[in-house]
């Protein structure tokens, strides 16, 4: 049962396919860090050809 006064947050992803229902509340930051840092140094290395 809901609580009148909480407000209903969407979820970041959700995500239905067939009978698979996948759905994060909230992206973890440290996940968004190590994408980042793995983009970065992947351009860096195509960008310089080594």
């Amino acid at each position: 049962m809901k609580d009148a006064q909480s407000p209903t947050r969407r979820p970041f992803l959700d995500f239905r396919l067939g009978g698979i229902h996948l759905k994060i509340e909230r992206f973890p930051w440290w996940l968004t860090l190590l994408i980042t840092n793995a983009a970065s140094a992947l351009g860096g290395n195509m960008w310089l050809g080594q």
